[in-house]
């Protein structure tokens, strides 16, 4: 398997801060208060991933929650969604030895992506994470509250078989011994004009429908329904990273994960002070398994 160094980061900057200053205090301010997800230990989450104005709050509570009830793993697998380059119906690997954000680098575990590889359970795609922001916004809060974990990063497409894959990723994790938890990666309904979807019009009834819309997908995350995910996605148009949430909740469950919690629900309505714009949402939602 290649090795292409360090990844640099892409996004710093734009989708979140580009100094280390900022970067902590961000999320210091944002787990100052945490809900109780009524579970003694977490398996995994699956987070939302647009700029951290709009949902890196419910990102990062979800991520402390999963650090502080997920014991002390060597590995986090982070499942992201695919906006760009699509390359293979399975988990795709990048060749990157580690990524850099503004916090530092963090290491990929390569030896487990190397196994992985060997194993034909993951596919060598990196194109897949060229220029995709779905993961590297969330390291850095891998970083903050799970800093002594190695990161291995695989794009997941929206396929039927996307649980099964996370499955097998998690099983062939526990035969190396590895201790890992899990992330997966999307946001929710995107509504109005510029998505080419707006059934319910513009305004409070748009917004209404949006929000509707994005419970959907959150009812079957916290059910654990994997396999409803990604058909409900294609159907209903209320998740980007359908894929990557089925497959993390194929991981979370072969972990031994049998209940979701929802951490929070908000959208860019909300968390942008109540403007409605021209009519355009995006839904974000943060749920933790165990």
């Amino acid at each position: 398997m290649r090795d292409e160094g360090s990844r640099p980061a892409a996004h710093a900057g734009s989708f979140y801060p580009a100094d280390t200053a900022t970067i902590r205090d961000f999320l210091d301010r944002a787990v100052a208060e945490l809900p109780d997800p009524g579970m003694e230990h977490l398996a995994g989450a699956v987070l939302p991933h647009a700029g951290w104005v709009y949902s890196g709050a419910p990102a990062a509570r979800a991520c402390r929650l999963l650090a502080r009830l997920g014991g002390e793993p060597e590995t986090v697998v982070l499942f992201g969604a695919v906006h760009r380059i699509r390359m293979a119906e399975g988990p795709c690997l990048d060749w990157h030895s580690s990524w850099e954000t503004p916090l530092g680098r963090v290491a990929v575990d390569r030896e487990a992506a190397e196994s992985l590889a060997t194993a034909g359970i993951v596919a060598q795609a990196p194109l897949c994470h060229q220029g995709e922001h779905s993961l590297e916004v969330l390291v850095p809060m891998i970083q903050a509250f799970l800093p002594a974990a190695k990161i291995l990063p695989l794009a997941m497409v929206p396929v039927p078989g996307a649980p099964e894959a996370g499955r097998e990723v998690a099983r062939h994790l526990q035969g190396l011994g590895r201790r890992a938890l899990v992330v997966g990666s999307t946001d929710l309904t995107h509504y109005g004009p510029r998505f080419g979807l707006e059934p319910a019009g513009r305004g409070e009834e748009g917004l209404a429908w949006a929000r509707a819309n994005d419970r959907r997908f959150l009812d079957r995350l916290t059910a654990m329904q994997e396999r409803e995910l990604v058909p409900e996605a294609l159907d209903r148009m209320n998740a980007c990273g359908a894929g990557a949430a089925a497959a993390t909740l194929g991981f979370a469950r072969e972990l031994g994960a049998r209940r979701g919690f929802l951490v929070e629900h908000t959208d860019s309505h909300e968390a942008g002070g109540g403007a409605f714009f021209d009519g355009t949402y995006v839904g974000y939602g943060s749920v933790v398994f165990g």
